[in-house]
């Protein structure tokens, strides 16, 4: 919890307001926020693509003019769910000798753990909650609104 902690709070570069030792997430999020409206942007949300990812992947082609039937949406949707792409790269990690997922403590499966979402407020103490409600009411409350409960939550 000391890592998280310190990531919450304190940037790699003076200017970032979080992020150590990496890069700002609340910076990523705000800037692509502020050009959301652009014809070259989308957001996708993971919420959005659990609950409907043959809508969700719909909207992916139409935005990249991509002509998809149901037979292409419906592969789509089996080739990228969760359990799926964690077996796949599994077996990527397995068939590379166990180096592939080897950034990440405990390897692929570990870093692909559940593929559920909000899991995080459990494993965090009440004051990481805390620091992560402050850290998100410095956000731009339409974008606060999309990371914590996707699409349906703002008005595009």
């Amino acid at each position: 919890h000391a890592w998280w902690s310190r990531w919450i709070r304190e940037g790699w570069f003076e200017w970032e307001p979080d992020g150590w030792p990496f890069w700002s997430a609340t910076h990523h999020w705000s800037t692509w926020w502020t050009v959301r409206d652009r014809p070259n942007v989308l957001f996708v949300h993971y919420g959005d693509l659990k609950t409907n990812p043959h809508g969700e992947i719909r909207r992916i082609a139409d935005f990249y003019g991509v002509d998809a039937n149901d037979e292409r949406i419906n592969a789509v949707a089996r080739a990228t769910d969760f359990d799926t792409m964690k077996q796949t790269a599994l077996a990527n990690e397995a068939a590379q000798g166990g180096n592939v997922g080897s950034l990440f403590e405990g390897g692929v499966g570990r870093f692909l753990f559940k593929g559920t979402n909000g899991r995080w407020r459990d494993l965090l103490t009440d004051a990481e909650l805390a620091q992560n409600d402050e850290k998100m009411a410095s956000l731009d409350p339409s974008l606060r609104a999309w990371l914590e409960a996707g699409r349906a939550a703002v008005a595009w």
